[in-house]
Parts: structure tokens; sequence; C-alpha cells
């Protein structure tokens, strides 16, 4: 699996695409971790309140992928996408 800035695909498709590594498959999986992170995103919040000083909060939710962070964001205006890339040597 693979999270990637959408512009930056073409760099590893071409990576994949060596002699010796044959695709597989190859899934957008984007919308299902959108849905991920809509459906645990109270519970995040929590233990981000919770556990996390309240200065470095902002960092935390980032990283965890709550709605309106900078990742979620990108993933819901196509700008990062979500791989899932199965590739097996020939």
């Amino acid at each position: 699996m693979d999270l990637r800035a959408a512009d930056l695909i073409p760099e590893l498709e071409l990576a994949l695409s060596r002699p010796k590594l044959r695709l597989v498959q190859c899934q957008n999986i984007t919308e299902n971790v959108i849905q991920a992170l809509d459906k645990i995103q109270e519970h995040k919040i929590n233990l981000i309140r919770e556990y996390t000083p309240k200065r470095i909060q902002p960092v935390f939710k980032d990283f965890a992928g709550v709605r309106d962070s900078k990742i979620y964001n990108a993933f819901k205006n196509g700008k990062v996408v979500y791989l899932a890339k199965y590739t097996k040597k020939q």
C-alpha cells in the first residue's frame, strides 16, 4: 500500500514497471480510507483531547487524519491518494 501525492504517481508507476516486477492488482482505496477516517473520527478526537497537551493537539489531529485536517482534505480533494498495489516478481 502506498500513500502518495497524486502528482507523484507517475514516479511510482515507473519504479514498479521494472522488468522483474509484474503488476498483479492495483486499486485506489482512497474513498475507503476516507470512510474509515469518518467512522472513527469521534473516538480519535476524544483520545487526542484526553491524552495530548492542548498546544500540540493540532499536530496530532493532522497525523490522525481527522476531518478538516491537511491529510483528510487532501484525500477529499484528490491531491493525495491511497493505493493498494500487488506486484509479483517474474
